[in-house]
């Protein structure tokens, strides 16, 4: 009977600790999954981008020469290439400070990156 409640007391400790892995991995691939999305916008941006700076180039490459649009669509490319290699380096996952703790998902971290692409999409001029 002893034995009984143990091994029953192990079980519900176990039970916890997986419902806790369990919310936290759908926390992880609901994070993971929207600043996927985020990213891969950024990156058909960029790529609508560099499009039409590569037509541009293709016609001319002196700056001097370039009109304020042409500028604006280089400068554009510039800062974008510039927030996707900020938002690459974003570490999704933060590491536990201590041994046996869980890992936890970089919230705060993704959701500025992510704030920082919308703003560029609201604030720019798209093409």
């Amino acid at each position: 009977s002893d034995k009984a409640d143990e091994a029953y007391s192990q079980m519900l400790k176990a039970e916890k600790q997986i419902d806790k892995i369990c919310s936290y991995l759908i926390d992880l691939s609901g994070t993971a999954n929207k600043y996927q999305y985020s990213l891969q916008h950024m990156n058909n941006l960029y790529q609508n981008y560099l499009a039409k700076l590569s037509a541009v180039t293709d016609r001319k490459t002196d700056w001097l020469l370039f009109d304020d649009s042409e500028k604006r669509l280089t400068e554009n490319t510039v800062l974008i290439v510039g927030l996707l290699f900020k938002m690459c380096k974003v570490q999704i996952v933060k590491k536990a400070e201590t041994e046996g703790e869980m890992n936890s998902v970089n919230k705060l971290e993704i959701e500025g990156a992510m704030s920082e692409a919308d703003r560029f999409i609201t604030d720019r001029a798209i093409l």
